[in-house]
């Protein structure tokens, strides 16, 4: 107990089969840490983190394979159709492979790809219908892939319609999908058109042929309604063509009353506010307008489609904000349906600001600044006055900020347009040319680049020297993302003199073992040691440590490092301290004079394997906090030397926050019923993450001796201490014929959490047992 557990150790673990060889190569790559724990690195070590943990139970997942009755369905759904482990288990349940006819499936597979069908499209298609592998690729999927191909879905649209409908697949080509085409032809000019229609509607191939919407087409033609309108409708509000007939018809004889003529721009709007808002919502809706001051007489069809809230947000907005009068809104009632946040709100600023700059006339329009499209706005009215008001851009982007986290700049494609109009600034700007230099030659995005270029600045005359900074990083292996992000870090990089300072520096720590991509990691990870002198830098230890912190290279050659080794600690526990806990050697020198003294008046001598850990506990925790945990320990039936015995056993006890060690206790005495003796000896125990290790541990052992699998005198802290590989290889897949279930018990961690919150909250302040 006195030896803190080795973690990620995987030198017995026996993969299965060449793909589990290479994850389990993965896993022992990384060397395993013997670092001394602090809280921080502690939660590391329990929680795997993501790719090594997913890896594990990729491996141990393929162990229950092997007592599955469809584990040869679920490894044929994996290897040869690169459907995701948790997909080809739920996968398998509907649908079975049949080992004795892999020729089938795999014909399947082969026409898909013969089609176009990227690994990623065979796997969506099969996760939606499975038993497409069950298809004859000639009497089947050949005469409907040739049908869709010949009308238009040539290419990589064949396979995005099968992915986004799969169900087309179980129609009968000449009883179902030609008739689906040619109800759609009369309606589109061209068969572009018609693929354009079933390629944003694609269940409009999957309708039943004597459906409410054939009806609801007859219906609309014979009202009156052209041709062209009701294609639209079809692509763009197709819900509305799948109404019920009867609901159709009274729709539309609803709208016919109100004015709205079949042949009326509006009346598609109309018809459509009607058929999908119910009688109720429609008279709401109309009382909420009348309510601020609109007359039955004064509405517009898709306002009223609108929910209350957003009628009376933007109203709002509109008259007590921007002070539009009512008649403003009736001539352009589609302002209401605007978002106020991403549209409306940003604009009106930037016009304010334009018009208190005077850079616009006082008695301007607000019509068009609302309805043009996004890039028009931005060229005229953000970009066009650059010069003049150059902060207009941050105005327009920034209006949202005060509402839901910057409003996202609508995704990428504002994204792009942003970047035009910001190259459109570099035109007026002093820096233009510095600014342009970061962005085309350094791949610095355009926002770091306006930063950066106030840093620094490139000479047009004399680019020689920057351009032969950037030839000699990407000589070195450095990657077009290291060199934006140390040129972002530390431009003046760009004015260093290759030969006589980058080049003797980049050899140093190329000998002394960071080759290959280690350099470039090293510098952006601080590329503040470039500044450095290279006189007094001096294998693979000292590689690790610096990779770990960097900024050892960058500390000032003081005299608090030689300290600890006057008064007798190790050269290599100063070497551990410095690769594991560099922030312990970075407290000031009269804390660390405090620090070991008080470590040797607890007990601890200089040549002890606890000594550095009690010390890095005793330089980073404060006094009166040290002072705070002991109190909450001894709150919870621990004596004082009880404490000191457990912290002697395991320093970083101590480094555990109060929260911490009564979640802690709570689960062991309460749930597991330790006792307190037990958690002397391991003190270690309460440094682990109750609902990623302990919890989940603790309930496999318990359903294992509940099924008498294993003896119900067992001792939990062999389960408790153990890598989670080896936990999992001795208690999770050794008894998966016997308890199919553990894996699940084992990964449920939402249920953990909150049982775990759940107890928390319900047993705050027990007594101790």
């Amino acid at each position: 107990p006195t030896s803190y557990p080795k973690q990620h150790k995987t030198s017995h673990f026996n993969p299965i089969g060449s793909d589990e060889h290479v994850a389990a190569t993965l896993l022992i790559a990384e060397k395993p840490s013997q670092k001394p724990l602090s809280l921080s690195n502690l939660e590391t070590a329990t929680n795997i983190t993501a790719m090594r943990r997913n890896l594990m139970f990729s491996l141990i997942q393929k162990r229950f394979l092997r007592t599955s009755s469809s584990s040869f369905t679920v490894q044929f759904l994996v290897n040869s159709c690169g459907l995701p482990q948790q997909s080809a288990l739920s996968v398998s349940k509907k649908f079975q492979i049949d080992e004795n006819n892999l020729n089938k499936h795999q014909s399947v597979i082969q026409f898909l790809k013969s089609n176009d069908f990227t690994d990623t499209h065979i796997a969506k298609t099969i996760e939606k219908w499975p038993a497409v592998l069950h298809s004859r690729t000639e009497d089947t999927l050949k005469p409907k892939f040739d049908f869709f191909i010949n009308n238009g879905f040539a290419g990589q649209l064949l396979p995005q319609l099968i992915v986004s409908n799969p169900d087309v697949l179980k129609r009968h080509l000449g009883s179902h999908i030609k008739p689906c085409f040619e109800f759609l032809k009369p309606f589109y000019d061209s068969k572009e058109e018609v693929v354009e229609a079933i390629r944003r509607t694609p269940w409009l191939l999957s309708i039943a042929l004597n459906c409410d919407m054939h009806l609801n087409a007859d219906f609309l033609i014979k009202e009156g309604l052209p041709v062209d309108r009701i294609a639209k409708l079809m692509q763009w509000q197709p819900r509305v063509m799948r109404q019920k007939h009867d609901k159709m018809v009274y729709a539309a004889t609803a709208t016919k009353k109100m004015g709205f003529q079949p042949g009326d721009r509006l009346f598609v709007r109309a018809l459509a506010v009607l058929v999908t808002v119910s009688e109720s919502t429609w008279r709401k809706r109309i009382e909420v307008m009348k309510s601020m001051g609109w007359s039955e007489d004064e509405r517009f069809p898709r306002v009223l489609s609108y929910s209350e809230e957003k009628i009376r947000g933007a109203m709002d907005f509109f008259y007590n904000t921007m002070e539009l009068q009512r008649q403003s809104l009736i001539t352009y009632p589609h302002f209401v349906g605007f978002s106020i946040d991403k549209r409306v709100r940003p604009r009106f600023n930037v016009m304010k600001v334009l018009e208190s700059r005077k850079l616009i006339e006082g008695n301007w329009n607000i019509s068009k600044p609302l309805t043009i499209s996004e890039e028009k706005f931005l060229l005229n009215y953000v970009a066009k006055y650059a010069d003049k008001a150059p902060d207009l851009l941050q105005i327009y982007c920034g209006a949202g900020n005060k509402l839901e986290k910057a409003i996202n700049i609508i995704a990428m494609r504002r994204n792009l347009l942003l970047s035009l109009i910001q190259k459109r600034f570099l035109q007026t700007s002093s820096s233009s040319f510095t600014v342009q230099f970061l962005v085309n030659s350094c791949g610095i995005p355009l926002q770091s680049a306006l930063s950066v270029s106030k840093k620094i600045q490139i000479d047009a005359n004399n680019l020689h020297q920057p351009q032969s900074v950037i030839q000699f990083l990407k000589s070195n292996d450095f990657k077009d993302t290291h060199i934006a992000k140390t040129i972002e870090k530390w431009p003046a990089v760009l004015h260093s003199r290759t030969e006589d300072t980058l080049k003797p520096k980049f050899d140093f720590f190329i000998k002394n073992g960071f080759a290959g991509q280690l350099l470039p990691q090293l510098i952006v990870s601080n590329p503040d040691v470039l500044r450095r002198h290279l006189a007094y830098y001096s294998n693979e230890e000292v590689v690790e440590a610096i990779m770990r912190a960097p900024w050892l290279l960058s500390v000032p050659l003081n005299v608090k490092y030689r300290f600890p080794d006057e008064r007798g600690v190790s050269i290599d526990r100063i070497a551990k301290l410095m690769q594991w806990q560099p922030r312990v050697m970075g407290q000031k020198h009269d804390k660390m004079v405090y620090a070991v003294t008080a470590t040797k008046k607890m007990g601890f001598q200089s040549g002890d394997s606890m000594f550095v850990r009690a010390l890095a506990v005793l330089v980073i925790v404060s006094e009166s906090t040290w002072r705070k945990r002991i109190e909450v320990m001894k709150s919870m039936g621990w004596s004082e030397d009880e404490v000191l015995c457990a912290f002697k056993r395991f320093p970083p006890l101590l480094t555990c926050s109060e929260e911490k060690i009564r979640g802690a206790m709570d689960f062991f005495y309460n749930t597991m019923e330790l006792e307190r003796k037990s958690l002397i000896t391991y003190p270690h125990f309460i440094g682990f993450s109750i609902d990623k290790r302990v919890r989940p541990r603790y309930n496999v052992m318990k359903v294992c001796e509940s099924r008498k699998l294993i003896e119900g005198d067992w001792n939990i802290a062999t389960p408790l201490t153990i890598s989670e590989e080896k936990f999992l290889l001795n208690y999770v897949t050794k008894y998966a014929d016997k308890a199919p279930d553990l894996l699940q018990i084992y990964t449920d961690k939402s249920e953990r959490v909150l049982e775990s919150k759940k107890l928390t909250k319900e047993k705050r302040n027990l007594p101790i047992c």
